[in-house]
């Protein structure tokens, strides 16, 4: 679907770096339609979007009521991720391909998820009972067989039932599943754009100086790594049987690995290039799809707000 496929593109999907979303056009193209649609925040974005639904009738019916979203881990994860020192993370965790139960996003991952509370708990329990029980009511539906009352949470969850069929027939126009693909590609286009082709060689000289010969782009040294820690079975990477010794050893090399390549890639300017590469293709493709673009955000928009085309 393209709201899947564009979740990820706009989440920066390069194996090459961490793109802030804020740079690059596309993600400020789609940032607002994507919050719309609940898709920014990945597995837990639908639920956002039936909460503020809850919030909106729950104010119609008298009551305040904040969206409650318990955090999912890759939310957490990119939390934490927009706060670490990128060359810190390198010299204490690598890559964090065989050091990820003790990286920092792992932490704040588990504690964001142990600590969440209920943003309306302490409301609801300042309430009288009477207060508390209409409250119920208005949220939950009343089971009252003379005056049986649907509540907020319900007709949210029929909202959303029907704004995501709506989004799904948008989805599903040939126009945009094939821009949806061609925005896609153009993460793997960049690599082979000349300037980045250029940081690549520099990189390699760089990470052969260091004692890592053999690399040909910041994603080999990453990659090196994986094939160390996991094997490939039947498409899927699967931990490979190491002994603690042999763990020990590839994460000290991983350590290693990755702190040499993010000097190396701070000394060629590797990130930097990568990115302007990115960010110039993304322009172009925004001007050469402009009406299209324009068109699905107005599909988007009449299906969320439940008009007919």
């Amino acid at each position: 679907m393209v709201g899947w496929a564009l979740a990820l593109v706009l989440a920066g999907c390069s194996a090459q770096d961490t793109v802030p979303p804020e740079e690059m056009p596309l993600e400020r193209e789609f940032a607002e339609i994507y919050e719309l649609r609940g898709d920014s925040d990945s597995a837990d974005g639908s639920e956002l979007r039936v909460q503020n639904l809850i919030a909106s009738c729950m104010k119609q019916e008298g009551f305040d009521y904040t969206p409650a979203v318990p955090p999912d881990t890759e939310r957490a994860f990119a939390q934490a991720e927009a706060m670490v020192n990128e060359e810190e993370f390198a010299r204490q965790y690598g890559y964090g391909v065989t050091t990820g139960s003790e990286t920092p996003m792992q932490q704040a991952a588990d504690e964001l998820i142990d600590e969440w509370v209920d943003p309306n708990e302490a409301m609801i329990e300042a309430m009288g009972e009477e207060e508390r029980d209409a409250y119920w009511r208005a949220l939950n539906g009343s089971p009252d067989d003379f005056e049986p009352r649907e509540g907020c949470d319900s007709q949210a969850r029929q909202q959303m039932d029907t704004q995501s069929a709506a989004l799904e027939a948008v989805d599903a126009d040939p126009r945009y599943t094939e821009m949806t693909q061609e925005m896609g590609l153009i993460w793997l286009r960049a690599l082979e754009e000349p300037r980045v082709l250029v940081a690549d060689r520099n990189w390699h000289d760089c990470m052969a100086d260091a004692g890592y010969p053999g690399l040909e782009n910041p994603a080999d040294a990453q990659n090196s790594i994986m094939e160390l820690a996991y094997s490939d079975v039947g498409g899927f990477m699967s931990p490979r049987d190491l002994t603690p010794a042999e763990l020990n050893d590839i994460q000290d090399l991983e350590i290693a690995t990755a702190t040499a390549d993010h000097q190396c890639q701070d000394e060629v300017g590797h990130r930097d290039e990568y990115r302007g590469a990115v960010a110039d293709l993304q322009q172009r493709f925004l001007d050469e799809h402009r009406d299209d673009i324009d068109a699905y955000k107005d599909a988007v928009m009449i299906a969320l707000s439940g008009e007919s085309h």
